[in-house]
């Protein structure tokens, strides 16, 4: 739908065709919210905050400050995700999958409710995000599939557990990028967005985690940056025992979703 479509519907908590097949119009406080959104929208301040939701996949989640946006082309990883676990060897009940980075909770939420057979713990740094997250499982009737762990990537001695998939949107804008990103993404939380110096962080550490978490042939599947392909496989070739399997393209022809393998049989270069 178009952005006035977006704010109507919600507004009058109705469908986009009834704007021009029904005779509604707005009460008076309706006009005055309009008018509330219309002055925000006007300094870059994002939609969504503004709705306090959007959809996802189909799916509808609430959204709220402090917690990232989902992106439509965050769907791919949703995609490719289904698509590995349509392998034989995934073809199993009580799949583990370790999603890290929960935001608002949307690629957690939307594997459980396409996948049966998955145990899905998803974790975040961001506490606000943890609790949208567990709104949003609520709301879509999935809360008994997924752990959610308020947790630091950087502080896990031993998470004690084994994983078949190990999922990730994380962070990967350069430091030094961030002051040229549209204003919408100015209003979001920076830790959802900044990857250090080179933009690498979170991979290197996901990739190194991997080793002592991820089951052998385990499958590792990331969202990454538009010009990062190049340093994944670096960063790949580095850690050791992993297989690139696949690229995806975005819609825009920009890489998007990488698939690593975890293969016992390969030593580590460092």
């Amino acid at each position: 739908m178009k952005e006035h479509e977006l704010i109507l519907t919600s507004l009058l908590n109705c469908r986009r065709i009834d704007l021009y097949t029904k005779d509604a119009s707005l009460t008076l406080s309706q006009r005055e919210k309009l008018k509330h959104i219309l002055r925000k929208r006007k300094t870059g301040y994002p939609l969504q905050y503004l709705l306090g939701k959007t959809e996802f996949f189909g799916i509808n989640f609430r959204v709220k400050e402090n917690v990232f946006i989902p992106r439509p082309e965050t769907e791919l990883l949703i995609e490719e995700t289904l698509f590995v676990l349509q392998e034989e060897r995934f073809a199993k009940n009580n799949l583990s999958l370790l999603e890290i980075g929960t935001g608002s909770g949307n690629i957690a939420v939307t594997l459980a409710k396409l996948a049966n057979n998955l145990r899905i713990v998803s974790m975040d740094i961001n506490k606000d995000a943890i609790d949208l997250a567990c709104e949003n499982a609520l709301l879509n009737r999935v809360s008994d599939k997924i752990c959610f762990l308020h947790q630091d990537l950087f502080t896990i001695k031993d998470i004690g557990l084994k994983f078949d998939i190990i999922l990730s949107n994380p962070p990967y804008i350069k430091t030094k990028d961030l002051k040229d990103l549209p204003k919408e993404v100015g209003f979001e939380p920076v830790n959802s967005l900044d990857a250090g110096p080179d933009g690498l962080i979170f991979y290197k550490e996901i990739l190194k985690l991997s080793k002592k978490i991820l089951v052998n042939n385990g499958m590792i599947i990331f969202e990454i940056g538009f010009n990062q392909l190049k340093d994944i496989k670096v960063l790949i070739l580095k850690v050791g025992g992993l297989e690139l399997v696949k690229s995806v393209k975005d819609y825009n022809g920009f890489d998007r979703i990488v698939v690593i393998k975890h293969t016992k049989d390969r030593k580590s270069n460092g």
